[in-house]
């Protein structure tokens, strides 16, 4: 990045929980930033010495705004999950914004994402196609030539996007049976992705699983939404081999973060980069003959009994 002026004016939304330590790590990087606004969504625990932990966090981050800052925040007084607690907050946030960049407490940023996420809101404001802007690319070795490009894929990790396009999210995914039925996952996404996410949306929608972002990658499929991915990766989960952590997950354990530099280098259309989306599938959904052989010939039902038995005697992880 270029030593130019930069100020963030555009809010920035962050969402912690528990986790003090991967907190600390989120939010320097916020406060290398500066933004001028900061909104601060924070579930409440379940148990005593949880919540004595949430105070922790929210204490921490606002005794450490040492720059010139509206601080806003909301604050559960009571536990209301991990998927309930960020619509929630984000509803909140976008009653208000018109956009915002969303930080959660497991991911760290680099400083240059905050002035791309402002750069890009700004740009593509008034385009339905593209719904979200976000830090992470997948597939480092990828270059076309442009500082970014437009993608099907949903990375969650460090992102932006507006209220009309927030809006869109469905978390109760009332229309999920139909939906599904119509195989609409199958037609935006690469099918080893649609198969998976098929499976996590089963998931949340019979109440299995609490979590948000199974709804908002159904939401670009439904209204044919693109996000922006940055030439270079920006971003790195901190948070997922914590005991504490919501969901855990070691696939992106060797990124790293990087800084993108000033001025841009556009691309000339507003299109999806299909070549960098068959890159991400080789990458991140990888799936042997074996195991599409085996997902044909065994029913879900049975796959799935058989996936909590092993998880059960430790045989693998959750």
């Amino acid at each position: 990045m270029n030593k130019e002026e930069f100020k963030l004016i555009t809010p920035v939304a962050f969402i912690t929980y528990i986790r003090l330590d991967t907190t600390i790590q989120a939010f320097e990087s916020i406060r290398n930033a500066r933004p001028s606004k900061l909104y601060h969504i924070s579930d409440a625990a379940n148990t005593e010495e949880k919540q004595k932990k949430v105070e922790e966090v929210r204490n921490y981050v606002r005794e450490n705004i040492d720059w010139p800052c509206e601080f806003i925040t909301n604050y559960a007084s009571a536990n209301i999950g991990c998927k309930n607690r960020i619509v929630s907050g984000l509803d909140w946030v976008f009653s208000q914004e018109e956009k915002a960049i969303i930080i959660e407490d497991d991911v760290v940023v680099s400083k240059s994402f905050y002035r791309f996420a402002q750069e890009m809101l700004d740009r593509y404001s008034d385009n339905d196609q593209v719904m979200m802007v976000t830090s992470g690319n997948g597939v480092t070795t990828y270059d076309n030539g442009n500082d970014y490009w437009f993608s099907h894929n949903c990375s969650i990790w460090g992102w932006a996007t507006w209220r009309h396009a927030w809006e869109k999210n469905d978390v109760n995914l009332t229309q999920w049976p139909k939906l599904k039925k119509d195989k609409i996952l199958y037609k935006f996404y690469d099918e080893r992705a649609a198969r998976i996410y098929e499976r996590g949306i089963d998931s949340v929608y019979s109440g299995e699983l609490n979590t948000w972002d199974y709804g908002w990658l159904l939401a670009k499929a439904v209204y044919n939404g693109m996000e922006i991915v940055p030439c270079v990766n920006m971003m790195k989960n901190v948070g997922i081999e914590s005991e504490e952590a919501t969901h855990k997950s070691g696939i992106d354990a060797e990124l790293v973060v990087n800084e993108i530099s000033f001025p841009l280098k556009h691309p000339d259309v507003v299109i999806r980069e299909k070549k960098y989306d068959d890159e991400y599938a080789n990458i991140w959904f990888k799936t042997s003959k074996m195991e599409l052989f085996i997902r044909r010939i065994i029913p879900a039902p049975v796959l799935k009994s058989i996936r909590l038995f092993l998880v059960r005697i430790r045989i693998i992880k959750a």
